[in-house]
This record gives structure tokens, C-alpha cells and sequence, in this order.
């Protein structure tokens, strides 16, 4: 469809990219086939993010994708970067930051549903395997 996987599409100089944001959010990643995955936002600014999806999953650097933040509407967004588990997604028009994060600050909470709970235990399979990594490291040196 596009690029290979590790292939980068984003040529902006670092002058050129909007004020990233350090954040932790989790949004959903939406393909045009229906399907979709979680992403664990790093950071985030009004023209794109970065992020991290579990697991193997087959996304390609140019696909058109829609992110969806929970209890808001979908972003139309592009990957351009997808390497390993990290993700680099532009969003097709620029978004409002602060709005989000207030937006999202005031949204109805739903610790116990079965979704956050799949959240919450991927995010800490997540930490357990980048502690196995780095004891890994720190072993072989």
C-alpha cells in the first residue's frame, strides 16, 4: 500500500513540528476493514502523535486510519510511522490539545468496564516485559 514497515514518511524538520505534548492516554486506532487497536499515547501536539500498539500488528506507513479517544468522535488520521510497536500517526487536520485533554479530564469514567480492565492489564504486560528487557541488558554487558 505505502512504505514498508521502519520506513518514515514524516520529513519535517524539527522547526517545523508543532509543540509536542507529554501525555499518557490510551486511544483507539480504527482501520477502514473495521478492525482496530489500542494505542498508548506518548505524546501528542496538534498535528499528530506518538504512540505504541501491543502485540503484531500488520499497520502500513500511509494508511488512513481514524483515532477515537474514549467518549469523543473519531480524528481522521494518517500512519506514518510504524516500527516495531511504535507508531507515528499525523492527524489530516490540526486538533486543539488543550481541548482534548480538558475534554478528556471531564469525561464520564468507566474504571470497571471489561475494556479498561484489557487496558490496564496490557499496559502492565507492557511494563513487566520492558523490566525483562532491560534486566536482559544489563546481564549481557
Amino acid at each position: 500500500m505505502g512504505r514498508k514497515i521502519g520506513e518514515v514518511a514524516d520529513t519535517a524538520t524539527p522547526a517545523e513540528r508543532a509543540q509536542r505534548n507529554a501525555t499518557l492516554l490510551i486511544a483507539c486506532c480504527e482501520r477502514n476493514d473495521g478492525s482496530s487497536v489500542n494505542i498508548r499515547i506518548s505524546n501528542i501536539s496538534e498535528t499528530g502523535l506518538k504512540g505504541e500498539c501491543p502485540g503484531l500488528v500488520d499497520l502500513e506507513v500511509d494508511e488512513l486510519v481514524k483515532v477515537r479517544f474514549r467518549n469523543l468522535a473519531s480524528l481522521s488520521a494518517q500512519i506514518v510511522r510504524y516500527e516495531n510497536s511504535e507508531i507515528g500517526i499525523r492527524f489530516l487536520r490540526p486538533i486543539d490539545v488543550d481541548r482534548l485533554i480538558k475534554l478528556r479530564a471531564t469525561a464520564v469514567p468507566i474504571e470497571h468496564s471489561p475494556r479498561s480492565e484489557a487496558v490496564r492489564d496490557w499496559i502492565g504486560q507492557n511494563e513487566r516485559s520492558r523490566q525483562g528487557k532491560k534486566a536482559d541488558v544489563a546481564r549481557s554487558v
